[in-house]
């Protein structure tokens, strides 16, 4: 279960209104400390507990990306408990704020009892993000190969370039 901690109203750029959320997932213990070690006698796999994780989302009254419907989380409010969890997940490079960062934690809002479902929820939430997902990441397969990142290299006006020649002889 996701906590909404805050919301704040904001503006864009462009004039138009949005919520930022500040979203808390809880530590969540799968087992009892006696169950642990009682699985653990037993030669059986103990599920990990999850970390609790703090993260932000945008959410507009409507949703601008392709898909042009209505953001759900937008009418959150201050003290909601909601479905889902917070997922930490490694995508192709981006710059914040000057520092370079491969990691994106979004949250996905959906009970994770399908896995397959809450891959495909989890691939969603990351592309809403903006980013995309490192190749290997996703459990069940690639659905779509990532798009190329397109590098544009600029050159500043005041920069002396030099062109070296191989074999070259007074």
């Amino acid at each position: 279960m996701l906590k909404i901690l805050d919301v704040k109203v904001k503006t864009d750029s462009h004039g138009k209104l949005y919520h930022l959320l500040d979203i808390y997932q809880p530590e969540i213990l799968p087992l009892s400390a006696f169950a642990i070690k009682r699985r653990a006698a037993k030669g059986l796999p103990c599920p990990k507990p999850r970390r609790s994780k703090r993260c932000g989302y945008i959410a507009y009254p409507v949703d601008y990306t392709k898909h042009q419907g209505h953001d759900y989380g937008y009418n959150f409010k201050k003290g909601d408990e909601v479905e889902g969890r917070l997922v930490t997940k490694k995508v192709l490079p981006y710059m914040v704020n000057g520092a370079m960062k491969t990691r994106c934690t979004v949250p996905v809002f959906c009970s994770d009892d399908d896995p397959i479902e809450f891959e495909v929820k989890m691939e969603e939430a990351i592309k809403r993000a903006g980013r995309v997902l490192a190749t290997g990441q996703l459990k069940f397969g690639e659905t779509e190969k990532p798009e190329e990142m397109e590098t544009t290299l600029r050159i500043p006006e005041n920069c002396l370039i030099v062109k070296e020649y191989k074999n070259f002889k007074i």
